[in-house]
């Protein structure tokens, strides 16, 4: 069925993120590099896999199969683990301030995902030029990239 192809599909996908974010976190790097390699890893795969990731939403958005939606956020959530536990290192050995970590998963998984579901919207807030601006150049990744980098690892970091 297509529910099945499609749930084969996001285990597939995502799995292969999970694999790198369990990885990283038993590295012996500090919080803010992992951080940082987290936001590099979403960016570069999201950019480079937007029409799945729209499609992903697109089921997501629906709520037309409930029980579709719970797979997708069960398989979703065992990356987002990593990620929680990233952060909790980092609070545990000082590096981090205590933070509401859920919210900060989603500030980056959103505004990775609002890029690539909103191209015009995006567009014509981040182009000067709008006729030659590429949403998925390297320059614009780049762009994000720094941009998430330098917002979470300040909101985190403790001053």
């Amino acid at each position: 069925s297509k529910e099945q192809l499609m749930e084969a599909l996001i285990e597939h996908r995502a799995g292969f993120m999970r694999d790198r974010l369990d990885a990283l976190v038993n590295e012996k790097f500090s919080a803010k590099e992992k951080m940082e390699l987290v936001i590099e890893y979403y960016v570069e795969r999201i950019f480079s896999n937007s029409k799945y990731h729209k499609i992903l939403h697109h089921e997501i958005s629906l709520q037309q199969r409930s029980q579709f939606n719970a797979m997708i956020s069960g398989i979703v959530n065992k990356n987002f683990s990593a990620i929680r536990e990233i952060i909790k290192q980092g609070q545990k050995s000082g590096e981090f301030k205590v933070v509401d970590i859920e919210l900060t998963i989603v500030t980056i998984i959103g505004t990775i995902s609002h890029i690539i579901l909103s191209p015009i919207l995006t567009t014509q807030i981040l182009s000067r030029n709008k006729k030659s601006f590429d949403m998925f150049s390297k320059k614009n990744q780049i762009r994000v990239k720094d941009h998430l980098k330098s917002l979470v690892i300040n909101y985190l970091q403790k001053k």
